[in-house]
Formats: structure tokens, C-alpha cells, sequence
């Protein structure tokens, strides 16, 4: 298996279904974190320098949680 004509190796070959399963447990993280105002508040963005749901007003989990279920609608939920 290869991308492109560059050989992968086998350990870094990923399944359809591993992706599906993955962005799956990343959703289901999402829309369980996105319910509870305790767990949400301290999310950081990934370099840890901003309060993803502070400081802002466009930034807010409604909108946050919206997109997961519409992203879940589209892909399916397992």
C-alpha cells in the first residue's frame, strides 16, 4: 500500500472503518463535552493560549454542538 509512490508501512495503513470508528469517538466526545457547562468551559485550543468558549461571542457551544449533529447526520451514527 502507498500514497502517491511512497510505500507506507503497514503499521501506518489505516482502514475506512478505523477512520469512521475514530472520528466516531471523536464525536461522541464532542457531543457528551458539549452538554455539560463544567467539562466545555476549561477546553483549550490546542496550543493552549485561548479558552475555546470564552472571549468571544461567536463562540459558543450551541453553535459547536450544531455542528457535530449535523456532521453526525451526514456520516451516520453507529
Amino acid at each position: 500500500m502507498g500514497v502517491g509512490h511512497l510505500p507506507v508501512p503497514d503499521a501506518l495503513a489505516v482502514t475506512v472503518e478505523q477512520l469512521y470508528d475514530d472520528m466516531q469517538a471523536v464525536f461522541s466526545f464532542l457531543w457528551t463535552g458539549l452538554r455539560e457547562e463544567q467539562t466545555y468551559t476549561s477546553w483549550t485550543e490546542v496550543n493552549e493560549l485561548l479558552m475555546i468558549f470564552r472571549g468571544r461571542p461567536d463562540r459558543i457551544p450551541a453553535n459547536a454542538w450544531r455542528f457535530i449533529d449535523r456532521a453526525w447526520d451526514t456520516i451516520g451514527v453507529a
